[in-house]
């Protein structure tokens, strides 16, 4: 069948004949994905003639460092596919032989295993017998929503217990990298909680709407809602950084603290990789100028935007920020070398307001030990690894 598939050429066919060449091509890369997955689920046996192995606490999880370097994956990614691949091996064969068939994606073979994967195994055969003649016919979100019904109705008594447990992970993730400076946060919350955070934010998106039309703003020129809604979030942010009670560590207030190079504020710089992205200028001016506009009882009216860059307070030496140069030229390095040009460190000598920045003795572990004369460390202990954790 593969050779058939990779001799046809789709030009010579009609629109009707290569939409089922794409329905063939599927069907392949489901077998593919079945034979590749029943070949990662055998790393945890023992090879041919081999006994038991020693430490079998361990086998997953040297599996799954192996299925990373090979695939040049995330060891998350490698999990999740050493999971799938048991769960097909083990509990859900008839799902198992649908992948082989083509008669599933990989991606629905996914979701089936990741919707059984806290069941026991009798619950687990039936959310599989229940779903699977209709599998096929489902789009992924569909399916998703058809075993999240599925389950309820097979294990209603263990759904108050699967509920308590998600309401135990909620969480807010740190910020995730996107282009363009851009930051993004991802809240999982149970469905009431959310629904009233999304409440809270459109109320306060509205308060600003109603702010730009009495300051005379256009409506074409009015943010839309969900941009709204990210100055309202931040206006939250920015009270609760403003708080006069707020706890401290070390002596420090909650604060913002940035590292990026010096080029990285000049638009006018061509000499540093592009990979250090510019921030917005106007962003702690945006969300200080609608701070009154968004504030609840008892904030602080002034329209200050807590500061950003800057820290007060007494902390150590690993919590010094050095801006680095474009003029680094040490491979590898993170943080300027003795002899190397550098700007400055924040100067943390206070306890209480911005801090200053000033002249700092560079230093880095990989740079103090390079053989390079221009590149000794300075005389004095060497306080490695200073940059902001």
């Amino acid at each position: 069948a593969m050779a058939v598939l990779t001799a046809t050429d789709p030009a010579h066919l009609t629109f009707l004949e290569r939409l089922d060449l794409v329905r063939a091509w599927e069907r392949q890369l489901a077998w593919a994905a079945a034979g590749q997955l029943a070949a990662i689920g055998a790393l945890e046996d023992p090879e041919p003639g081999e006994g038991a192995d020693p430490l079998p606490e361990f086998v997953p999880d040297w599996c799954r460092e192996e299925i990373a370097t090979a695939l040049h994956v995330t060891g998350t990614t490698a999990q999740n596919r050493l999971d799938l691949a048991r769960e097909l091996r083990t509990r859900l064969a008839s799902t198992s032989t649908a992948l082989r068939d083509g008669q599933l994606t990989e991606r629905k073979a996914e979701l089936i295993a990741r919707a059984v994967r806290d069941l026991d195994d009798a619950v687990a055969a039936a959310v599989e017998a229940a779903v699977l003649p209709d599998a096929p016919g489902f789009t992924p979100p569909e399916l998703q929503r058809a075993l999240a019904r599925i389950v309820l109705e097979v294990d209603p008594d263990g759904a108050a217990d699967r509920a308590a447990e998600a309401v135990r992970r909620r969480r807010v993730t740190d910020v995730y990298p996107q282009p363009d400076g851009m930051g993004g946060l991802w809240a999982e919350l149970p469905a009431a909680d959310a629904a009233t955070v999304l409440a809270g934010l459109d109320a306060d998106a509205d308060r600003i709407r109603q702010s730009l039309r009495d300051e005379g703003v256009d409506s074409s020129d009015m943010p839309d809602l969900q941009a709204r809604r990210a100055d309202a979030l931040l206006a939250w942010a920015q009270r609760a950084l403003n708080e006069p009670g707020s706890p401290t560590v070390q002596g420090r207030r909650p604060h913002v603290q940035v590292t990026r190079c010096r080029s990285a504020r000049c638009s006018a710089s061509t000499t540093h990789p592009v990979s250090w992205p510019a921030t917005d200028p106007s962003t702690p001016t945006r969300a200080a100028a609608w701070l009154p506009t968004a504030s609840g009882a008892g904030c602080s009216p002034t329209p200050t935007a807590a500061p950003c860059s800057t820290t007060a307070g007494r902390p150590t030496t690993r919590r010094q920020t050095f801006e680095s140069t474009s003029s680094l030229a040490t491979p590898g390095a993170r943080s300027p070398a003795a002899g190397e040009p550098h700007d400055a460190v924040t100067s943390t000598t206070s306890t209480s307001g911005a801090t200053a920045a000033g002249p700092v003795r560079p230093t880095c572990t990989r740079c103090a030990y390079a053989t390079t004369p221009a590149r000794a460390p300075a005389p004095g202990p060497c306080r490695a690894a200073t940059t902001t954790r």
